[in-house]
């Protein structure tokens, strides 16, 4: 039987507890720990930042399902090494030992959560800023049609999902 909890002795976390502390430590915002762990998620998605089997600890070698991206685990090393590939002026220290690390937050996002937090992440990487949004230009695809393009959600999910960050007001048209 395969245990999904990771051996102490590695010193693995999940990779959104490593955001979380290094959000937390830094006296970060809601959002600003938000926009870390999405810039995490697509380095993972990309390769750029290593994850690890939970029960031996070796290196995974291929790109991990976006599905089960929260029960990834990360090394502070791992961690640290992608942080400096990234120019961050800072470094992280799990503020818990990974004994206890793994009792946190073990279960996956509730999917409206995921939902939610790929339309913000794929809006960050098409250069948009969420909360100021550009206005729809006449004859071209407008924001919206950009981020469904690029997720492939379907049309009911993605129009529900995007519409509660609109109603969250974490998406805004800007002013001009």
């Amino acid at each position: 039987m395969i245990s999904l909890k990771p051996i102490p002795a590695l010193g693995l976390h999940l990779y959104s507890q490593a955001a979380e502390d290094i959000g937390t430590n830094l006296g970060w915002s809601a959002s600003q720990k938000t926009s870390l762990l999405l810039k995490m998620a697509g380095a993972i998605r990309a390769g750029q930042l290593c994850v690890r089997d939970s029960s031996t600890g070796i290196l995974l070698t291929v790109t991990p399902n976006i599905d089960s991206a929260s029960l990834l685990y990360v090394s502070k090393d791992d961690v640290n090494a992608w942080l400096q590939q990234q120019g961050a002026n800072y470094r992280w220290s799990p503020s818990m030992p990974a004994a206890a690390a793994q009792k946190v937050g073990t279960r996956p996002l509730p999917r409206q959560q995921f939902q939610e937090n790929e339309i913000l992440r794929v809006i960050n990487e098409l250069g948009y800023t969420a909360t100021a949004l550009p206005k729809t230009i006449p004859g071209k695809p407008g924001v919206k049609k950009q981020v469904r393009e690029k997720l492939k959600l379907p049309i009911s999910v993605f129009d529900k999902a995007w519409e509660r960050l609109r109603a969250d007001e974490r998406i805004a048209n800007s002013d001009k």
